[in-house]
Parts: C-alpha cells; structure tokens; sequence
C-alpha cells in the first residue's frame, strides 16, 4: 500500500515560500509526498511524488541500468535483494526520475557484496541505503538528496539504529552523503567481482546513525523537491543543516512564561523524578532566565525543556554578553536518548545568529554537580574550563572570579579553586533514583573530578564551568 502526504509549493522569479496544507485527510497513508508546483515563470503546472513501494517494477528497473555502467550492454539490473527490498521512488509528472534502495538487515547489500569485510553495523536492526539513481534530465537537482533523506525518515519510522551505504572511492557523491549526515565506518574495502580481485569496486562504507527525534524530515525533503526550480540554492547540502531543528520545538521569551502556572507545573512534573523537591530550583532558574525551549510530542506531552539566561556581565572593566545555561531536563522514558540535544541545537543558532550580528564572542557559563552535563557540554560546546583534570587558563579564573562576584558567590580564598562553588545549593537535593543513575556514570567512566575538586552533592556544592558558542560545522555534527 502507497502512503502519502501532500503539500503546496509557489515559486515567483524572487521568492520561493512553502505554503502546507492545513490539514491531512486521516485515510491518506504518509509514505507519499504529493506536491503542485505552480510557476509563474513557466506558466505550467508540474507534479512530483515521492513513494516506498513494495516491489520493484519494470520502470525501477530500466532507471538502473540507464544509471549504472555495471549494466551497460545488459538488458536487466535484477538480482536477489529486489524482491526483500523496500524501493524509494521519486516520479515527476508520472515519469521516474529518482530511485533508491532500502534492504533489512542480517545479510543486506553491503556486507554481502563485501563478503563481510566492510567495518559496518549487522543484524536486524539495520537497514542498507544503495542503488541511488537519478535520471539524466534532472542531474543537477537534490533528487539524490530526496532519496537519502526519505531512506533516513523510512529508517527512523521502522525503528531501525543505523542505515548503512557505501560509495566508490574518490567520486563526488561521497562529499555528498558525508554532508547529509553519514560517516566513514571502517576502511576501503573491494566489493563485487570475482574472489581474485577482477572486476572488483573499491568502496568506502558508510553508516548513518538515526538519532530519534532530531530531525524534521519532511521539511528536508521539502527543500531538496524545491530545487527542482529554484535556481537560488547556491550551496544546496548546506542549507538543510539549517533546517533540522525539530519541528516541536517552541522557544519562549520571559514574559511568555514566568506567569503559565500550568508551564511551571509541567516543569515541576518533568523534573520531579530527578529530584526531592525542583521546586524551588525551578523557580530560581525562571527568575533568571530570559528564554526557554520545549519541545512537546505530537499529543502535546512535554518530553524536554531547556533554560537559558542572557545577561551582561562585568569583566576587565567592560561588559560582555554572557548567557547563563540553566536547567534542561527529559522525561524518564526518553533519558539517555538524546533528544534534549535538539533544544541545545536550536539554542546554539540562536547564539550563532547573535554572535554574527553582533561580530562578538558569547561567554556561556553553567553549574552541576552531574557528570552527565559535563560530558554532553564538551561534546556540545568548546573552550569548556575547568579542564578534565581540573586545571584552566589564567583568563578562564578571571572570568570564573567574575561570574562569582556578579552571583554574590563568596570569592575563592588562597589556594582554593576558583570553579568549586560550596553549598550554593543546599535546596536542591538528587533524587535515591538519580543520584544512583549518577553513581554508576561515576563509576563506568572512572569520572574523578568532583571527588578530586572536593565537591558533594549533599552539601550542595557545585562546579562552575565556561565554555563557547561551537562553529557551524561542529553544531552540524551534532
């Protein structure tokens, strides 16, 4: 059975806008995208669809070899994954113009064409992405890109981890697939041919980690069917990593939030699990911050939050712009996925918006007693201080002391260390079911800063940590 979603495209000679439709019809499958295209330069009328279809017809087939010089000369590309194949089909105006395959783990494409030797992922919970093909009237669009991306959405929706490809060494499409998301796994290694070696392909496996929640497809593939006409994407690839911000991510400014009595208690819920009482954190937090991120399920449930605060602050004489990165949370049943990551992400555009405009650095500033925050900020952010080993450079204690004096923090005496912060919050307790999932963090990294640093939860004390805002192509990678 064909799936499908539609919307509405209208380009003018200077504008492109997306106009989607209000609502879908409940007995409208969501595997097709349907979408009009009307043109005022062209003064015509064009459709395009994108399938997943269950069996490979006679259309899919004579695109392959059209594609692919393996099949020149031959009369067929058929061989035994077809008929176990999902098959990705882009049709413009009832013509195929794009085509990809999608094969279930154990034993798909890759690792058997490479006879096992390929450093990738097996077993049911991978899928392989290949035979991606466009037609020769529309090289030049995003159609291969369409294809990759509704194999990433496919994956995500069939609760698959990883999609596993490959590409010929040395051809441009590698750059490609890498900036959409895939990455190197393992060396080059020969596939096809016979076992001596004639006729073999040298290519480079790759594996594309679905990350749940992270990215808004259909926005995606929205953009890439959009170039078909618009001759404005200069740098196509990079423009869809400015689109991958979650659609149920809200961001709210203070006035939007200090007073939602309801807000507050869906943040209290959300976080009531992690600790005695948030209460009063909660409180704190919205006191200071200017901004807050959630980001709801599709019923409206609140799954994350992320807290932050833009203030000045004082510092050699002069103020800077610093922001506070107060409280983020997730509900149980999505922890250790991930997903708060995207409220990080949206935060960091944000950020690098400001700092572009602006030509100026952001000082970013948090404090935690958890080495989950510390271990996702240096993965995150960069120029992160204290260092691992609790060292940190003469300007990160300036602005340490700085942060310390604008907060009414008592100064570090001689010898004391200028990021321990001592019973700052003796309010605010872990819960028995937190400080566990704490303890075995501890212990399955060795983590030793805050034992080292003198640090106790129970008393309240906390490390203060900096850091900055990461280039665009570090948040890419997110």
């Amino acid at each position: 059975m064909r799936h499908q979603f539609g919307w509405k495209i209208f380009i003018t000679a200077a504008l492109i806008t997306y106009q989607c439709s209000a609502s879908y019809p409940e007995e409208q499958p969501e595997n097709k995208f349907l979408i009009h295209n009307k043109m005022q330069i062209l003064a015509q009328e064009q459709l395009i669809e994108v399938f997943v279809e269950d069996h490979f017809t006679e259309e899919m087939d004579q695109l392959r070899v059209q594609c692919f010089p393996t099949y020149k000369n031959k009369s067929t590309s058929r061989d035994q994954f077809d008929e176990r194949s999902k098959h990705i089909v882009v049709f413009v105006n009832n013509i195929i113009a794009a085509y990809g395959r999608l094969t279930p783990g154990p034993n798909a494409v890759f690792e058997s064409w490479t006879q096992g030797r390929a450093q990738i992922p097996t077993g049911e919970d991978i899928i392989d992405l290949g035979r991606c093909c466009v037609s020769p009237l529309y090289r030049g669009t995003l159609l291969y890109e369409t294809i990759i991306l509704r194999g990433f959405q496919y994956a995500e929706d069939n609760k698959f981890k990883y999609v596993a490809g490959g590409y010929e060494v040395e051809r441009y499409l590698g750059v490609r697939l890498l900036k959409l998301g895939f990455e190197h796994s393992g060396e080059a290694v020969y596939a096809g041919g016979s076992a001596d070696g004639i006729g073999k392909t040298l290519i480079q496996p790759i594996v594309f980690k679905i990350k749940p929640y992270q990215y808004d497809w259909k926005n995606l593939i929205n953009l890439s069917l959009g170039s078909l006409h618009n001759s404005v994407y200069n740098n196509p690839i990079e423009l869809f990593w400015k689109h991958i911000i979650h659609p149920g991510i809200k961001s709210l400014e203070r006035v939007e939030f200090a007073d939602d009595q309801t807000l507050i208690q869906e943040l209290q819920e959300l976080t009531s699990p992690s600790y005695e009482d948030p209460s009063a954190m909660i409180n704190r937090d919205l006191n200071r911050c200017t901004k807050l991120y959630l980001l709801r399920e599709k019923g409206g449930k609140l799954i994350s939050f992320f807290m932050v605060g833009w203030e000045p602050l004082m510092f050699r004489g002069k103020s800077i712009q610093s922001v506070f990165l107060g409280l983020s949370a997730t509900c149980q049943d999505k922890k250790n996925s991930g997903i708060v990551r995207t409220l990080y992400q949206r935060f960091i555009l944000d950020a690098q918006t400001w700092q572009k405009k602006n030509s100026s650095k952001l000082l970013l500033w948090y404090t935690t007693a958890t080495p989950s925050v510390i271990h996702a900020t240096n993965t995150i952010f960069v120029e992160n201080e204290p260092y691992m080993d609790g060292s940190y450079s003469c300007e990160g204690k300036e602005l340490a002391l700085a942060i310390k004096e604008k907060m009414g923090w008592e100064a570090a005496g001689q010898g004391d260390h200028p990021f321990v912060l001592k019973r700052v919050a003796e309010a605010t307790r872990y819960s028995y079911q937190e400080r566990e999932r704490i303890r075995k963090i501890l212990e399955k990294y060795h983590f030793r800063l805050f034992e080292q640093l003198g640090i106790d939860e129970t008393h309240g004390d906390r490390l203060l940590r900096i850091c900055r805002v990461p280039s665009d192509s570090k948040a890419a990678r997110l």
